[in-house]
């Protein structure tokens, strides 16, 4: 058994290693290019647009982890409470909207108030565009959405190293994903350096393959989850001698 769970440790680890390697790689083309968001949807609809590829993939994804954890919300439920577990539920749900609302773009005149694409959402609102921090050495200007993405993606990442209860504990992040919550920071930190030196004003990954590989993320550490505590459950059942 320890032998099993090592290789599917592994296997996951280095599934996650290349799909950061090849965010990596696919965004040096575009980092050439000096293209910026909305100029690598008019290039590459099928594969940056709202129906391109990457973000099909994205919300396939996130369906997955919904799904995952709907189908064993009880089994959650019950290693936790109900306000951590349907809040795990409520995340995948957000999330999924956020990358449907697109959908929502100008149906809503009153979202043109508040939304930087009329759209009824919460990433595109326009407070996120505000510069909390300004001429930060290297870095440049800091808006609120790197900031408060940042601290939330590294509280859940490394939030099981914390004291506090197992049943806490399930909002985080399992223990062996938590280097991988870092890489939306890193990502940041890294193409400041970038611009700092170059004219591309971009990420050094693309803001969609790290949305992808954090999502993917979320959704293998809902599977590892369910897994340990169907494991717990099992190795607590009382063995009845014959």
């Amino acid at each position: 058994m320890r032998i099993g769970n090592v290789s599917r440790s592994s296997t996951k680890d280095i599934f996650l290693c290349l799909l950061l390697g090849l965010s990596f790689l696919f965004s040096l083309e575009v980092l050439s290019t000096g293209a910026d968001e909305h100029a690598r949807q008019s290039q590459w609809p099928f594969l940056y647009g709202e129906f391109g590829v990457i973000e099909i993939t994205q919300i396939f994804v996130l369906g997955f982890g919904l799904a995952i954890n709907l189908r064993y919300r009880r089994l959650l439920v019950n290693a936790s409470n109900k306000l951590i577990g349907y809040l795990r539920i409520l995340i995948f749900s957000f999330l999924i909207y956020e990358e449907l609302s697109f959908l929502t773009s100008f149906k809503f005149i009153f979202a043109e108030s508040f939304n930087a694409q009329s759209e009824l959402n919460l990433h595109n609102a326009s407070f996120w565009h505000v510069h909390i921090l300004q001429n930060i050495p290297i870095i440049g200007n800091i808006g609120l959405m790197p900031i408060l993405t940042s601290l939330v993606l590294l509280f859940l990442g490394f939030g099981s190293f914390l004291p506090v209860s197992k049943e806490i504990k399930l909002i985080f992040f399992e223990k062996r994903y938590a280097i991988y919550a870092s890489a939306y920071f890193l990502n940041l930190i890294l193409s400041s350096a970038i611009r700092y030196v170059h004219y591309y004003q971009g990420y050094l990954i693309a803001s969609e393959y790290i949305e992808l590989c954090l999502y993917v993320i979320l959704a293998l550490d809902s599977v590892d989850k369910v897994y340990r505590l169907r494991s717990e459950a099992k190795n607590r059942m009382p063995v009845i001698c014959g």
